[in-house]
């Protein structure tokens, strides 16, 4: 089983500075998983805040029933070993480019861990915003605090000065 957690920050301009990027600054980056579908191929906690929220978290699961896709990743196993593979797109992550094309990002054995950091700036017509991701990716693991109750195996920072 795969797991993954997906906590999104979206905000504007008006939360680049003070009060507002204090808030958005105080999302958590790991959170306890909801219950897990155990028969799921991946097993997704999607988590979202927004500035037009007020940073609040807001969260959905998703059960995939295939273990090729979510997101930008792909996942292929062999070997007992689950390879993550990642594309970057601007209309997903944003500017500055990282390279669209696909890589082999993380390896995991059973019972590891990942997380992974991505932000990116977009502009169009209607103004500018920002995106936050921290993706948390588990194999092999089905407990709730997986995340929380040590550290993470790897860890990829794609994270870029947006100001």
């Amino acid at each position: 089983m795969i797991i993954v957690q997906n906590i999104q920050t979206h905000w504007t301009k008006a939360s680049r500075g003070m009060p507002n990027s204090k808030l958005r600054n105080s999302v958590p980056r790991v959170l306890e998983l909801p219950h897990i579908e155990n028969d799921a191929a991946i097993f997704v906690h999607e988590v979202k805040a927004t500035e037009d929220n007020g940073f609040n978290l807001e969260s959905e699961t998703l059960v995939i029933p295939n273990q090729k896709k979510y997101w930008s990743f792909e996942f292929t196993e062999s070997d007992n070993r689950l390879h993550v593979f990642f594309s970057y797109s601007y209309h997903e992550h944003g500017a500055p480019n990282r390279g669209g094309f696909r890589r082999n990002l993380i390896n995991l054995s059973k019972g590891e861990t990942a997380s992974f950091h991505i932000n990116g700036r977009f502009t169009y017509h209607s103004g500018q915003w920002y995106r936050q991701y921290f993706v948390n990716i588990g194999y092999g693991v089905s407990e709730t605090k997986v995340f929380l109750s040590k550290p993470f195996n790897r860890h990829v920072n794609k994270m870029v000065n947006l100001f």
